[in-house]
């Protein structure tokens, strides 16, 4: 009897230890992602994959001198890192510079931490019925200021963009 209930409790210690060692990181889902693309690629030459690609993309919208891929989607707020405004909901502003998109909202929060830890004020917008989590690095009315900023992470953050090909201006439908 004795000697059962050890067995049990070492058993459950072990399965909560290996369930604590499996927990999804951005480097996984990014390899997921990269394993997805070739896929898609395997039968089609580089032409007809890159117009593949192109046709997915949002269109551009001009902004002063500058230009940047812009949708229009329905945004509802999930999550602010605690660092940044001690985590209270942050609305949608006119513009908001998406750097990636997650199917899995414990990935898009990781990717939110750490940007704001790399001084970006990152929140976490919902999309959609059957859920895109999109990690905004920054918000403004200015598409101006939004196409500019995508450049300036472009420049700091070369492999930072996940889920998609370019930084992306979503404005929320309403």
């Amino acid at each position: 009897m004795k000697y059962t209930r050890i067995c049990a409790c070492i058993t459950a210690v072990a399965a909560l230890i290996s369930l604590a060692c499996c927990k999804p990181t951005e480097k996984n889902y990014r390899l997921a992602y990269e394993l997805a693309q070739q896929k898609a690629r395997e039968n089609l030459d580089d032409a007809e994959y890159a117009m593949m690609l192109e046709e997915e993309q949002p269109p551009f919208v001009h902004a002063g001198d500058d230009s940047i891929r812009a949708r229009t989607l329905p945004l509802m707020w999930q999550y602010s890192p605690q660092s940044l405004d001690s985590g209270r909901r942050a609305d949608p502003l006119r513009y908001n510079l998406a750097v990636g998109m997650y199917t899995m909202l414990t990935n898009a929060k990781a990717h939110a931490d750490n940007l704001v830890a790399k001084g970006w004020h990152s929140v976490v917008f919902r999309s959609g019925g059957k859920p895109s989590y999109y990690v905004v690095a920054m918000r403004s009315d200015s598409l101006d200021r939004v196409a500019t900023e995508a450049r300036r992470y472009i420049r700091e953050n070369p492999n930072g963009i996940v889920g998609m090909r370019e930084p992306v201006a979503i404005m929320p439908r309403r």
